[in-house]
């Protein structure tokens, strides 16, 4: 430990950390290895620390993961045969890429990238989700919202948003999700035609969801005005984009501006 570049660093604690992880790991649960790893090694107050909304989303899930493999397969299970779990489910023990169609969730779609995405299901009710927003208020829309970047982000070359006609399961008529306008009707070429009635009659049915799970209205902010984010910090408006309900921010902690939704900052 006495080279330069670990002088003045916890380079050494960190050490001693991996030597205890490697001598207590096969006495412990896998959910309280990874909670340990996470916390004890510095790995999560870092990405905190760096306002990284992704890996933080990324790291949470893998946490319910290992909690889910534990509550299948029961207490007993090794790290090893966990580890190895992961990579068959994840097709890291595959023969190379296949010429496939790869169906998952939003949520495990963190982290990787695909030439053509599909997006499915843009219907009000549906994505964003009506329990969402009636479960968790204004925070469950900005959440659905979020989602929704985190997925169209997913494509490289391609991207198809999809919604579909007709009535749901429960009978009601399917009507065309809010995130649609939120996106801008110049960003995308449309395939067939919503009518105009019924974009009115899905925003008025996205008002009346709102209103019906109490979301509070949110106060407009002006250029200049502080704000405070959960993950990015404290930072100042530059922009205001109303026709898409969003804040052009310059954040301190980070060094591009962000665009994040209006609806975010909520009384």
């Amino acid at each position: 430990m006495g080279a330069k570049e670990f002088q003045n660093s916890d380079a050494a604690s960190f050490v001693q950390f991996i030597e205890r992880m490697r001598r207590s790991y096969g006495k412990k649960r896998i959910a309280d290895i990874v909670n340990e790893v996470a916390g004890d090694s510095g790995y999560e107050g870092y990405i905190r620390e760096l306002g990284d909304e992704e890996r933080l989303d990324n790291l949470a899930e893998f946490k319910r993961i290992a909690n889910e493999f534990e509550r299948e397969f029961g207490e007993e299970l090794s790290l090893e045969e966990f580890l190895q779990q992961i990579a068959l489910q994840s097709g890291e023990d595959g023969n190379g890429a296949k010429d496939t169609v790869k169906l998952m969730t939003i949520h495990s779609s963190k982290g990787l990238e695909f030439p053509v995405v599909f997006l499915l299901g843009l219907t009000e009710g549906v994505f964003p989700s009506a329990k969402t927003i009636g479960d968790r208020k204004q925070p469950g829309l900005e959440e659905e919202r979020r989602l929704c970047y985190v997925a169209i982000t997913r494509a490289e070359r391609y991207l198809f948003l999809m919604e579909s006609e007709g009535t749901s399961q429960n009978g009601m008529k399917k009507l065309v999700s809010r995130f649609l306008d939120e996106i801008g009707r110049e960003n995308y070429v449309s395939v067939g035609r919503i009518s105009e009635e019924l974009r009115q009659e899905s925003r008025g049915y996205a008002a009346r969801l709102d209103r019906e799970a109490g979301a509070v209205p949110y106060r407009t902010k002006q250029v200049g005005d502080l704000v405070q984010h959960h993950v990015f910090g404290t930072g100042r408006i530059e922009a205001v984009d109303e026709k898409r309900g969003s804040y052009c921010i310059r954040f301190d902690k980070l060094r591009q501006p962000r665009n994040i939704s209006a609806g975010y900052f909520a009384i």
